[in-house]
């Protein structure tokens, strides 16, 4: 079992397998002739036009895409070109920590915007609106969100957007995991992305890492309909990684077209769907662990605790556990908390986007572990 948030990654023989029109996908991945040289400055034309039509807004183009190396490198060129000292943002919590901790770095002060756990790990749009002040240039938010796997909905959705609007606030919004929405595609439940709102201060990311199991080619993007974010974007990104590499982005176009994008989603929710439902039932047999059900992600937070109902020290028990069964869990007050904010003791990061025979022995393990800590502690 592993606890990585995306999907068990892929081989070029398996992408091959997995097309529609595996002639076509083989040719496509065909890289005997081409040069080891640098790429385009902004990203292959081939690749924006594939991202750019993954967003139903017509007025998205490949010009109002860049490609990076992971998403992770789209947010760090994000915060780098428009936070500065004495910013103010605002960030969703819990969350994965680089969407905050550049930022701060970068001189500027954070509030946190927290998801209850009691309440589905919903958001409170009367704290969103309590935490805005004169100098908040940024919302920050990471939707299907990491580590939770909650989602915002449609009317919060919309209602951060209109609150973006009437207060000239830029809204970042890391989508690494949007595709993986557990319900029926083109479900009336499904959000769609930030960026199809037209507003022009909305920036979005994602990558082929997570949901398309594709971490090792290292391609991201950011997507804006703001010509003036692209042009300083480009101006950052010429100051570290200058490009894509040419044989990524080609897999990346690849992986985005019409011919394998589908089926790469459809593997990735098939495993969730069948180790979520083992995930329920695992649950309800297991008095001394608690679960928030999610609809979206690769990841889930599980809570342990005591007989008498108190949180389990989460760090600790996932660092015995690695020791006796060489299965990582992470701990979630130790990677997610932020000194002060709390709330997060007891929980352990699952990662469900697995073969259910992995996921089912991590599982029992777990189980197993757990009805003897109190005598191993």
């Amino acid at each position: 079992m592993s606890t990585t948030v995306s999907s068990p990654a892929l081989s070029i023989d398996d992408l091959i397998a997995l097309s529609t029109d595996s002639q076509a996908t083989r040719r496509g991945l065909s890289l005997g002739s081409v040069p080891l040289t640098y790429g385009e400055p902004n990203g292959s034309e081939n690749l924006r036009h594939s991202i750019a039509s993954l967003y139903t807004n017509p007025q998205v183009t490949s010009g109002h895409i860049i490609t990076t190396s992971g998403a992770v490198a789209g947010n760090y060129i994000i915060f780098s070109a428009l936070i500065c000292p004495g910013d103010h943002i605002i960030c969703m919590y819990p969350v994965y920590e680089q969407l905050y901790k550049i930022s701060q770095a970068l001189g500027a002060e954070v509030t946190f915007w927290k998801l209850e756990d009691s309440n589905g790990w919903s958001a409170n749009m009367q704290c969103l609106r309590q935490a805005i002040r004169e100098n908040t240039k940024m919302i920050v938010l990471c939707s299907p969100n990491n580590p939770t796997g909650a989602y915002l909905p449609i009317a919060v959705q919309h209602s951060i957007l209109e609150l973006a609007e009437v207060h000239d606030i830029i809204l970042m919004v890391d989508e690494v995991f949007r595709p993986m929405f557990h319900f029926s595609p083109n479900h009336e439940e499904e959000p769609a992305s930030f960026l199809e709102s037209g507003y022009e201060k909305c920036i979005v990311t994602s990558s082929c890492s997570k949901s398309y199991g594709l971490p090792g080619i290292r391609v991201g993007w950011i997507a804006t309909l703001s010509s003036d974010f692209i042009r300083r974007f480009t101006q950052i990104r010429n100051y570290t990684t200058i490009s894509v590499g040419l044989v990524d982005e080609i897999i990346a176009a690849e992986v985005l077209s019409p011919r394998c994008r589908l089926n790469l989603l459809q593997r990735s929710l098939d495993m969730a769907k069948a180790n979520l439902r083992f995930l329920k039932e695992f649950v309800a047999k297991n008095q001394l662990i608690t679960w928030t059900p999610t609809h979206a992600s690769t990841s889930t937070l599980i809570r342990l605790h005591n007989k008498d109902g108190s949180p389990l020290d989460d760090h600790e028990f996932a660092l015995e556990f690695l020791k006796a069964n060489n299965i990582l869990f992470c701990p979630a007050s130790l990677c997610f908390e932020e000194n002060g904010q709390g709330g997060l003791q007891g929980y352990l990061r699952l990662g469900f986007v697995m073969s259910p025979e992995t996921f089912r022995h991590g599982l029992e393990k777990l189980a197993e572990f757990l009805e003897a800590w109190p005598i191993f502690h």
